[in-house]
């Protein structure tokens, strides 16, 4: 359970920092009306890959998934930090966002098989209050 509201942590905590930080990244790049596609990338690519990752979990296991998205979560995290103009900071948003989508997902379907359903709501509100400080 300590892995798993680690992995949610971590692509919790991305959300917070690039959303405070999109002013200045925007104007380090001399490109402040496309600052608000960093955002928008990420929301579309985790939004549409959501759904994909519950069925690949399925076929390919919940751990081997959910290695797979904290590692394209980290790529993109690392070329996000590396990348030279807006396009491809956008691009690489797109890319953490894929992997921040099963992040998420694989890490609720996890604890949805873990724990019994009776004691499900009082988990969740656990990982919820220990991440209210983050968001």
């Amino acid at each position: 359970m300590f892995s798993l509201s680690l992995s949610l942590f971590l692509a919790a905590v991305d959300t917070t920092i690039v959303a405070t930080a999109i002013p200045k990244i925007g104007s380090d790049f001399n490109a402040l009306e496309q600052a608000s596609w960093i955002a928008t990338a990420y929301i579309l690519s985790f939004d549409a890959l959501q759904p994909m990752y519950g069925k690949l979990s399925d076929i390919f296991g919940r751990k081997n998934s959910l290695l797979v998205a904290v590692f394209v979560f980290l790529l993109g995290s690392v070329m996000c930090g590396v990348s030279t103009n807006m396009i491809m900071i956008i691009a690489m948003r797109a890319l953490q966002g894929a992997g921040g989508a099963g992040v998420f997902g694989i890490v609720f379907i996890t604890t949805a098989d873990m724990i019994p359903l009776y004691a499900r709501g009082s988990c969740w509100e656990i990982m919820k209050i220990s991440f209210a400080e983050v968001n």
